[in-house]
C-alpha cells in the first residue's frame, strides 16, 4: 500500500528503467548510466503516484480501520462508532466519490473496499462487530436477489469470498444536503472474527477486487514463464484459485506501454499470437521472420508518451487482430475477470487456443483506467472522466489509454487488419452475462454479428442470448446515452461487424445452461474454467450459480472459442454437437431476436458446422486437423498469382489482373454494358468498394518495368467502370493487391469489412490459407530485399 514500496515493486519487476529513481522527497534523479534500447526491451517509467484524498487510516474502540492501499475506498475522516447493542459494537462509514475533494467529484457511487485490523488480537478473537457503508448508489437489483459483499483475511490463508451474514440493504436515513445524496443508500452486516483471523487484517470490498499491482505482478509472471527456456511452466493469474494453466508452445507474448496516466502509471498493451516458426513462418528471431516488421505505435501516441521507450511488438500479416479491453470503469471488476480468463485461456496449451493464436493476433488492454482503479473509484479517471463516453475525440492529455488505444485501432482498420473489438464490463441492474453489439444495415454483417453471440452461447453456461441487444450505431449528433462508448464509436469508425460490449452481472445468472464437452479433446487436457464450476439441479433445472472469478473468466473463454467457430474450422466445436439456435422468449422489438434473422440464422448454422465435420473428418483419418487453412475445392488451375497476396483490395490500392481477360462494365452488374477489358497483368488502382464483390477502379499511371510506386502519390486517371473481385464460376480472384499498395498517403475513409458469404464458406474459400499468406509473405520479403541489393 506504500507508494515507495509499490515504486520499488515496479522497479523490481522491469517497469522501471534502471537508471531513474525516485528519492526520499519524491525527485527524480538520474543514477549516471544510460544505454540504448533495444526494440526487444520493454521499459516504462511510473513516477511515484499519489495516494487519493479520501484514503487513509482511523483507529476507534480498539480497531483499525483503513483504505490507505492500492484500489482502498472508504473516507478515512467518516469513520464514527455508533453505539453496542447485544455485544455488538456498530462501525459507520462512507463511501469517498470519485475524485472525492475536487470540483469533478461524483456523486454515484459503489465500490467499496477496506480493511479493519483488530489492535487487541486475543480480545477481538471470537467478537463480532457490525459494520455500515453509507454513501451507495441505488444497487437494489443486486441486494434483493441476494447478493453479498465480499471479505478475505490473508494472514489465515484465507482467500476472498462472500460473507457468511445476511446484510442488510436500505435508504439512508435523515439524510441532509442535496438531493442527489439524500437520496442515497446504505448497507450493513454483521462480521465474527474468527480465532486464525484476528491476529490480522480482514478486507471487506463490494466485490472480488483486482489491483493495479495484482495486475503488474500477473503479468510479470507470465512474462518470465514465456521467456524461460525448456518446457512451459504451468502458470496461473492468482485469481482462479485452484486453476493454472501450461503455457502453449510457440507462444509470442509482448507487454508494450501506450500510455502513462496523469499519476505516472503505466496503460500496457499486450499482444498474444502464434511464433512464427511455430506457424510455419520461417524462423522468430529478428530479420530471419516472415513477420519481421514491427507494429509501430502511431505518432500521436508516441508523442502523448513525452519520449518514453516503447517496445514495438512484431506485425503478423495474414492474421486478423482482435482486440479485448476491460476495467475502464474501476468498479467493474466481473468484466475484468473476463479479460483475464479470455487472456489466460489465449495462453495455454489447450489445441484451440493454439489454433486461436495461429489463426488472430490478439491485442489485450487488461486496465484501460489504473489510476481510478487504485484510487478505488467506481466509474471514473483520476481526473473525473467516464473514460467509456470519450471515444468520438479522446484528448491524451486527458483520457490517455482510451486515446492511444483509439489511434491504434485506427491504424489496424486502416490497414484492413481489424476485425473484433471487445470491451468488458461489470453490470447491476441485469442479471447474467450478455453482450451488446451495433444494429448494421448490411443484413450479412448483422447476421454474422449476432451468430457470434449464440456461438458464445453454446460454449459458456452463462452467457444468456436473451439479454443480448443490438442498439444503433451513433451518426454525428447522436443523442443516444452510450453514443460515445467505445462500442459504438469504434464499431463506427473502424467500420466492424464484430463490436461489443460484454457485460457481467455481478451476482448470478437467471439460468444456467449446460455445455458440453469440446468434442475429441480429453478432459483433464482442458484449460476450460467451465469444468471446475459447481452447478446443482432445481426441480429438474440446473439453478443460477453465484458468480465468482472463476465464473467470469469462463465467459471470457467462451467468447474466444466462439471466434474460433465462426472464423476457422476446427474438430472441438461445440457447434458439432448442439442444435441451431432457437427463437428464444426474448423482446420481439429486438431485431436480432426476430423471426427473419432467426431464420437467417439456422440457414448459416449447418454451413458452419459442415465445415467442422470435414476437420474433425481430417481428424480422425490422421490428417492436418489443425483448421487453421481451408483449401478450395478441385478444380481448374488456378493461374499464376504475384508473391504476395494478402486478403481483400481497399481504396487506394493497386491491383494486378489475375485472369487473361476481364471485363469492364457501366454499372456493378453482369447485365450492364460492357466499357473496356483488361488483360492478365494490367494495374488498375481501387476507388470504391461495392456489393458482391465488385470494385469501382481506375487505370493506375504505373508501367510493367516499374518496381516500385514513385516518390509521390500518382494522378490517379480517368474512370473507366466498375470490376467484379472474384470470377464466380472458378472460385478464382481477378484483383490481386501488390506488395507496394499504399499509394494514396492523404487520409481516407476507413473501408468497412463485411462478414463472410455463404457461398464463401460452402466453397472453402474462408478463412484464407494461413499457409499462403505465409509463404507468399516471406516471398514477397525476400524479393524486395534483393532488389534493394
Amino acid at each position: 500500500g506504500d507508494p515507495v514500496e509499490a515504486f520499488g515493486f515496479l522497479l523490481r519487476v522491469g517497469l522501471l528503467p534502471r537508471r531513474l529513481l525516485v528519492d526520499a522527497g519524491g525527485g527524480a534523479r538520474e543514477s549516471g548510466q544510460s544505454g540504448g534500447t533495444r526494440p526487444d526491451e520493454r521499459q516504462a517509467s511510473v513516477l511515484r503516484p499519489k495516494q487519493s484524498p479520501a484514503q487513509g487510516t482511523a483507529c476507534l474502540r480498539g480497531f483499525e480501520f483503513t483504505s490507505a492501499f492500492d484500489g482502498g475506498n472508504a473516507l478515512h475522516t467518516a469513520w464514527r462508532f455508533e453505539g453496542e447493542e447485544g455485544g455488538v459494537q456498530t462501525f459507520a462509514t462512507r463511501i469517498a466519490r470519485d475524485c472525492h475533494g475536487s470540483d469533478s467529484a461524483r456523486t454515484k457511487n459503489f465500490w467499496f473496499n477496506f480493511a479493519v485490523i483488530p489492535l487487541n488480537p486475543a480480545r477481538a478473537s471470537g467478537a463480532s462487530i457490525r459494520l455500515v457503508v453509507r454513501g451507495m448508489s441505488q444497487q437494489a437489483d443486486l441486494f434483493d436477489n441476494g447478493y453479498a459483499p465480499w471479505c478475505c483475511t490473508p494472514s489465515s490463508g484465507d482467500v476472498w469470498r462472500r460473507i457468511d451474514s445476511e446484510p442488510w440493504y436500505g435508504q439512508e436515513e435523515g439524510g441532509t444536503g442535496p438531493a442527489a445524496e439524500r437520496s442515497l443508500f446504505q448497507l450493513s452486516w454483521i462480521h465474527r472474527f474468527r480465532p486464525e483471523d484476528a491476529a490480522g487484517a480482514t478486507f471487506f470490498a463490494f466485490c472480488r477486487p483486482f489491483a493495479y499491482a495484482d495486475l503488474l505482478r500477473c503479468l510479470a509472471e507470465v512474462e518470465r514463464a514465456a521467456a524461460a527456456p525448456g518446457p512451459r511452466a504451468a502458470v496461473g493469474l492468482h485469481c482462479f484459485r485452484p486453476l493454472s494453466v501450461r503455457l502453449g508452445e510457440g507462444l509470442y507474448f509482448h507487454r508494450q506501454l501506450v500510455a502513462r496516466t496523469p499519476q505516472g502509471r503505466a496503460v500496457e498493451l499486450l499482444t498474444v499470437t502464434q511464433a512464427a516458426a511455430a506457424a510455419g513462418g520461417g524462423p522468430a528471431e529478428e530479420g530471419g521472420s516472415a513477420f519481421g516488421r514491427y507494429d509501430e505505435l502511431p505518432a500521436a501516441v508516441h508523442h502523448a508518451l513525452g519520449g518514453l521507450p516503447s517496445s514495438p511488438p512484431l506485425r503478423f500479416p495474414g492474421r486478423p487482430v482482435c482486440f479485448v479491453s476491460g476495467r475502464v470503469h474501476p468498479g467493474e471488476t466481473p468484466g475484468q475477470f473476463a479479460v483475464l480468463g479470455l487472456l489466460q485461456f489465449l495462453l495455454s496449451d489447450d489445441p484451440r487456443a493454439g489454433l486461436l493464436r495461429a489463426r488472430f493476433v490478439f491485442k489485450v488492454a487488461p486496465m484501460l483506467n489504473p489510476d481510478g482503479v487504485a484510487w478505488g473509484h467506481s466509474r471514473a479517471s483520476s481526473l473525473g472522466h467516464d473514460l467509456n463516453r470519450c471515444y468520438l475525440r479522446p484528448v491524451p492529455e486527458q483520457h490517455e489509454g482510451v486515446a492511444a488505444v483509439k489511434a491504434l485501432l485506427l491504424g489496424w482498420a486502416e490497414r484492413g487488419e481489424l476485425l473484433f473489438y471487445l470491451d468488458c464490463h461489470g453490470h447491476a441492474a441485469v442479471r447474467g452475462c450478455f453482450l451488446f453489439g451495433n444494429e448494421l444495415s448490411d443484413e450479412r454483417d448483422f447476421l454474422w454479428s449476432v451468430a457470434y453471440a449464440h456461438a458464445a452461447q453454446l460454449n459458456c453456461p452463462h452467457i444468456d442470448i436473451e439479454n443480448c441487444l443490438w442498439s444503433q450505431a451513433p451518426r454525428p449528433g447522436a443523442s443516444s446515452p452510450d453514443h460515445d462508448s467505445g462500442r459504438s464509436q469504434v464499431g463506427w469508425q473502424c467500420g466492424l461487424y464484430h463490436a461489443y460490449t460484454l457485460e457481467c452481472n455481478y451476482n448470478c445468472g437467471r439460468l444456467v445452461r449446460p455445455v458440453p464437452e469440446a468434442p475429441g479433446l480429453p478432459a483433464a487436457s482442458l484449460a476450460q474454467t467451465v469444468r471446475g464450476m459447481p452447478m446443482t439441479r432445481t426441480r429438474g433445472r440446473l439453478a443460477p450459480v453465484a458468480y465468482d472469478p472463476l465464473a467470469w473468466a469462463a465467459v471470457g473463454e467462451g467468447l474466444a472459442v466462439a471466434l474460433l467457430d465462426l472464423h476457422a474450422e476446427h474438430p472441438h466445436s461445440r457447434l458439432l454437437s448442439q442444435l441451431p439456435p432457437k427463437y428464444v422468449h426474448a423482446d420481439r422489438g429486438e431485431r436480432a431476436h426476430g423471426q427473419t434473422c432467426l431464420r437467417e440464422l439456422s440457414e448459416l448454422w449447418p454451413v458452419l458446422v459442415a465445415r467442422h465435420a470435414r476437420a474433425a473428418e481430417r481428424a480422425a483419418r490422421g490428417g492436418d486437423a489443425s483448421g487453421a487453412a481451408s483449401r478450395p475445392p478441385a478444380g481448374p488451375r488456378p493461374p499464376e498469382l504475384p508473391e504476395s497476396v494478402p486478403p481483400w483490395p481497399r481504396r487506394g490500392s493497386v491491383c494486378l489482373v489475375a485472369l487473361d481477360n476481364v471485363c469492364l462494365r457501366q454499372r456493378a452488374d453482369h447485365s450492364s454494358p460492357a466499357v473496356g477489358v483488361r488483360h492478365r497483368g494490367d494495374r488498375v488502382v481501387v476507388e470504391e468498394d461495392c456489393p458482391e464483390g465488385w470494385f469501382r477502379v481506375r487505370l493506375s499511371i504505373f508501367r510493367e518495368q516499374e518496381a516500385a510506386p514513385p516518390a509521390e502519390p500518382p494522378v490517379l486517371g480517368t474512370e473507366v467502370g466498375y470490376i467484379q473481385a472474384f470470377n464466380k464460376m472458378l472460385g478464382l480472384p481477378v484483383l490481386v493487391l501488390l506488395s507496394y499498395a499504399e499509394v494514396v498517403h492523404q487520409p481516407r475513409a476507413i473501408r468497412r469489412s463485411h462478414a463472410p458469404r455463404l457461398e464463401d464458406l460452402q466453397g472453402g474459400l474462408y478463412p484464407p490459407s494461413t499457409d499462403v499468406l505465409h509463404l507468399t509473405f516471406a516471398a514477397a520479403e525476400g524479393k524486395k530485399k534483393k532488389e534493394k541489393k
